[in-house]
């Protein structure tokens, strides 16, 4: 894959991502009325979302193996969630703390 096949992947993941979330915030609007707290709902949807697509890009797309595929997308999502948590870690230091 070169770069412009990457970033391609990454625009259809934050998309699929983006459609579910309207589709669970509008359940949870018409189910359960005013609502508060979804943070960590959107942070799991994102998991599930990110995972599934790269695992089904590993299989069909480029031929890898059921374990080779999830491994690498579990790697991928790790590797994602630690620099988010990095990230957040330091804007909230600087922000807050004036660190």
């Amino acid at each position: 894959m070169n770069y412009a096949e990457a970033f391609m992947v990454l625009v259809v993941v934050g998309a699929a991502f983006h459609i579910c979330w309207v589709a669970v915030l509008l359940g949870l609007v018409l189910f359960r009325g005013a609502f508060s707290g979804t943070s960590n709902l959107a942070a799991l949807l994102q998991v599930v979302v990110m995972f599934s697509y790269l695992t089904l890009i590993g299989r069909r797309a480029l031929g890898l193996s059921t374990a080779g595929s999830l491994w690498r997308a579990a790697v991928i999502v790790l590797i994602g969630a630690a620099c988010s948590a990095a990230i957040n870690y330091v804007a909230f230091r600087l922000y807050v703390l004036g660190w």
